[in-house]
């Protein structure tokens, strides 16, 4: 096992001030004494606190960040020391990934003005499955690119194990694929899915020939509407189901779904 003071890492505890000028030359002296051929500096938003004002920077303004970051860049470029900065992307951004199928981070979903446009290469990590909780199992997305015109995505997968009362059982193992042979595997899931929900409102609709309303069929197969929504509409234009007139509880009239009628061809699900 390596110990990490022996690793060939040039440890730093303090976080610099990156909007600060003496802060910049100072690690920038830093990182000249010690030969240091790449800085990563983590988290970025914790680095950019305030200018050399004492004023706050505002990351909803491009131009306020954008000052601070030129500075960041003209101070390693002098040194020939490439930055890493560790960044975040906004919560709107991940909601919207997270219902488009936990779909690959982009760089525009970077959290606050400036850092999309300043990146001149990028790592981006996002989750391609919410984490299970007690598996250490981690299955990601690694969209990687550059102004250079270099770029790929990749699906990683990394088992870290689950700690013991010994402390053992943690490990590190990645494996790397293609991102193409990852969404074929994915999309099958999906339909898969989505037959076995189909298959189980067919079930429903065998059993209540004389109809039932769209809210108690999507309650009785036991799917969330969300996801009912979408399969039923394709039963409708379809043909495979058909409204009609049903009595509720309460013996009120009401509109309902049924099985269409198939004449002598029968009924096929798919």
């Amino acid at each position: 096992m390596l110990e990490l003071a022996y690793a060939n890492v040039y440890w730093g505890f303090n976080l610099p001030q990156l909007g600060l000028d003496d802060h910049l030359k100072a690690l920038a002296d830093t990182v000249v004494a010690n030969d240091i051929e790449a800085i990563i500096i983590d988290p970025a938003y914790l680095a950019l606190l305030r200018d050399n004002d004492g004023q706050p920077i505002n990351f909803a303004n491009l131009f306020s960040v954008g000052s601070a970051l030129i500075k960041v860049s003209e101070a390693f470029a002098a040194t020939n020391c490439t930055p890493i900065i560790l960044h975040h992307e906004s919560k709107g951004a991940a909601n919207q990934r997270r219902s488009n199928g936990n779909a690959p981070m982009e760089l525009q979903d970077l959290s606050m003005s400036g850092f999309a446009e300043w990146a001149r290469q990028w790592m981006l990590i996002s989750r391609r499955e919410p984490y299970a909780h007690g598996t250490g199992d981690h299955h990601l997305w690694l969209n990687v690119g550059g102004s250079a015109g270099h770029g790929g995505l990749y699906a990683v997968d990394i088992a870290e194990g689950i700690q013991n009362e010994d402390f053992t059982g943690r490990k590190w193992e990645v494996k790397v694929s293609t991102s193409s042979g990852v969404k074929e595997q994915a999309a099958e899931k999906k339909r898969k899915a989505s037959d076995q929900k189909r298959e189980r409102i067919l079930d429903v609709l065998q059993k209540n020939l004389e109809g039932m309303s769209k809210s108690n069929l999507s309650n009785t197969a036991g799917i969330d509407p969300k996801t009912f929504g979408p399969i039923f509409e394709e039963f409708v234009s379809e043909g495979i189901i058909e409204s009609c007139d049903i009595v509720t509880g309460r013996n009120k009239p009401a509109k309902g779904w049924r099985l269409a009628d198939r004449g002598e061809q029968g009924f096929t699900a798919f």
